[in-house]
């Protein structure tokens, strides 16, 4: 999901995780560390280039330490959040929950 204002960018990133322990810090280092295209700056016609991005891990069981990694993530970036279910969740669910958690960060900014 990506929202823009006039200087700010919104930017909410869904990152389905499982046994990804060897990728995923590198996956969410750099979802958390984007900036915006000069491209995009002058289409929108924006004056600043600040862009926020919210990062929702969904974990889906993983049997080895993702969701360990995940939730130091978590704690290092406080626009990061994890959600961790049984193997195999149906997968209309997990996407209602992560987009749900996007949109409660959004309205706490």
């Amino acid at each position: 999901q990506v929202v823009s204002t006039k200087n700010m960018v919104y930017v909410d990133v869904i990152i389905p995780v499982h046994n990804a322990s060897n990728t995923i810090e590198e996956a969410v280092s750099s979802a958390m560390n984007q900036v915006l295209p000069p491209s995009f700056l002058e289409k929108e016609k924006m004056k600043f280039s600040r862009m926020d991005v919210a990062v929702c891990c969904y974990d889906d069981g993983s049997k080895d330490n993702s969701f360990d990694i995940l939730k130091r993530l978590e704690e290092k970036y406080n626009d990061a959040h994890v959600i961790g279910q049984k193997l195999n969740e149906e997968c209309t669910i997990v996407s209602r929950l992560l987009i749900d958690s996007a949109k409660n960060k959004d309205n706490k900014k």
